[in-house]
């Protein structure tokens, strides 16, 4: 799950994920679709047979990308809880609130996987 400019290791990432993993779902949040960089990566992920759910925060009716979110979509789509899947956030200063979200949702810990960047990388 990735959050604006986050996309971007997201996307390297994904690469070894269609060889390795059985199942893939990138969630990313952003502003808006017109901001959105990578725009072919939904379509990438889908050919792969995974899901792909973008949250637009700037929109009217747009919506905020959350922990809650990403368990309820995973569940409903048949991937699984917690023990079958691992989470990857990229998401700069929302990475921990993200991940938070996730734990409180009932995601182990350890699942949990924060790529960190930006101005608190260090």
């Amino acid at each position: 799950m990735s959050v604006g400019i986050g996309i971007t290791p997201t996307k390297a990432m994904l690469q070894l994920a269609k060889a390795t993993r059985p199942n893939i779902a990138v969630f990313h949040g952003n502003s808006d679709k017109e901001h959105q960089a990578f725009k072919g990566l939904e379509e990438e992920v889908k050919q792969a047979g995974g899901i792909f759910t973008a949250c637009y925060s700037y929109v009217k009716g747009g919506e905020r990308l959350t922990g809650k979110k990403i368990v309820d979509t995973l569940k409903s789509s048949g991937i699984g809880g917690s023990d079958k899947v691992d989470f990857y956030i990229c998401a700069g200063n929302a990475s921990v609130c993200l991940s938070e979200q996730l734990v409180a949702a009932g995601i182990k810990q350890e699942c949990i996987h924060l790529e960190y960047f930006g101005p608190f990388q260090s």
